[in-house]
Formats: structure tokens, sequence, C-alpha cells
């Protein structure tokens, strides 16, 4: 499996690959796929390293939301 994460924008979920910061899946509004895709450009290297550490089963670290 490709490292991802899944996001919600109110009743809307959708999972982004971090790598090519593409919705894999899911609905989302324009705006709101915008704002997660912007948002995970910016804390991209921080989403890949969580992955790796979450494939290891190592304690997962918060990443700074969106504001």
């Amino acid at each position: 499996m490709s490292p991802h994460f899944h996001a919600t924008y109110g009743e809307f979920k959708v999972q982004v690959d971090i790598k090519n910061l593409s919705k894999l899946s899911g609905e989302m509004p324009r705006k709101g796929l915008n704002l997660i895709l912007d948002w995970a450009e910016i804390h991209q290297n921080e989403l890949l390293e969580i992955w790796n550490l979450s494939e290891n089963e190592k304690p997962l670290p918060k990443v700074e939301p969106l504001k």
C-alpha cells in the first residue's frame, strides 16, 4: 500500500497519496480538497516520516492542523 492519509471535510472523506499529493479515493468539494492538498504539501516530509513510523508500529506524533 502506498503512503497515504485519510482526511475529512464536513461530511466528505478522501484518501490522499502522500508522495504524489493526489486524491486516491473518496469525494470532496474542490475547496476542501485544495485546502487538504495545500496542507499536505507543507507537511509532506512529516507525513512520510509518520507513515514510516506507522509501518514499524512506532508511536505517531501529531502534525500541525490546518488553521
